[in-house]
C-alpha cells in the first residue's frame, strides 16, 4: 500500500510506506502546499497525527466511499491542527466514545465533506479565526462541534445528529451558521450561543429541550 504526496507545483510525487502513522509519515515528507492523498481503507494511527504544515489531507479523487481513520491506539484525539490553512477534505474520523474530541483545531482550518462518528465531542475549535466548514456530518456525540477561538468562522450545509447534550456550543463571536441541521431527539440544547454576535440564517434545530440557547 502506498500514501502519496502530491507536491504544489505538480512536478514530482513522493510515496512513501504506510503503516499506523501513515498519515503522520506523509505530512513530515510534505512541504507547504502539498497535498497527502489518503487511499481508502481503515486506518488507526499509534498516536495523534499532527498538522503542523499548510497541507490539504484528502480522499483521492476517484474514491467512492471516505477513508476511515480510526482512534488512536494511544491517544483520545486523532488529529490536531496546528498551524493555519490546513484543509481535510472528505475523511471519516470514527471514535469508540473517546473523552477527547475527534480533532482539534487550534489554528485557521477548512474542512469539506468530514464525517466524525462516536467521540465526546466531534470537533473542538481552540484557536485561531475564519474557520470554513462545509458539508460536514457529526453523529453519536456528548457535543457536535465547541467553537472557542477568535471567531468569524462560516459553518454552512453541516448535519449534526444525535448529540446527548449539546448540538453545537458557539463560545466566539462573529460566526455564520448557514443552512444548518441539528437533530437530537434525546439531547439537551441544540445550537447554545454564549456570545450572542452569531447568526444562524436558512437552518433547522429541532428535537432537543432547548433549540437555540442564547446567553
Amino acid at each position: 500500500r502506498g500514501l502519496t504526496v502530491e507536491t504544489d507545483d505538480d512536478s514530482a510525487d513522493l510515496t512513501v510506506d504506510v503503516n499506523f502513522q501513515g498519515i503522520q509519515s506523509g505530512i513530515d515528507a510534505a512541504s507547504a502546499g502539498d497535498s497527502v492523498v489518503v487511499a481508502d481503507d481503515l486506518r488507526q494511527p499509534r498516536t495523534t497525527i499532527t498538522a503542523n504544515k499548510r497541507v490539504t489531507i484528502r480522499a483521492a479523487s476517484d474514491a467512492t466511499t471516505r477513508p476511515v481513520i480510526q482512534s488512536p491506539q494511544n491517544d483520545d484525539v486523532v488529529l490536531r491542527v496546528e498551524t493555519n490553512d490546513v484543509e481535510l477534505n472528505r475523511l471519516e474520523f470514527r471514535g469508540n466514545g473517546n473523552p477527547g474530541p475527534a480533532l482539534v483545531l487550534e489554528n485557521r482550518t477548512t474542512l469539506f465533506g468530514v464525517t466524525a462518528t462516536n467521540w465526546t465531542t466531534g470537533i473542538r475549535v481552540t484557536g485561531g479565526s475564519d474557520h470554513d466548514f462545509r458539508r460536514l456530518s457529526v453523529r453519536e456525540t456528548d457535543t457536535g462541534i465547541r467553537m472557542s477561538g477568535g471567531g468569524s468562522s462560516e459553518l454552512q450545509a453541516v448535519r449534526v445528529i444525535d448529540t446527548a447534550n449539546t448540538g453545537i456550543r458557539v463560545e466566539s463571536p462573529d460566526n455564520e451558521l448557514r443552512q444548518m441541521t441539528v437533530r437530537n431527539p434525546n439531547g439537551k440544547t441544540g445550537v447554545r450561543l454564549l456570545d450572542n454576535d452569531n447568526t444562524i440564517p436558512q437552518s433547522i434545530v429541532s428535537g432537543s429541550r432547548f433549540g437555540v440557547l442564547s446567553e
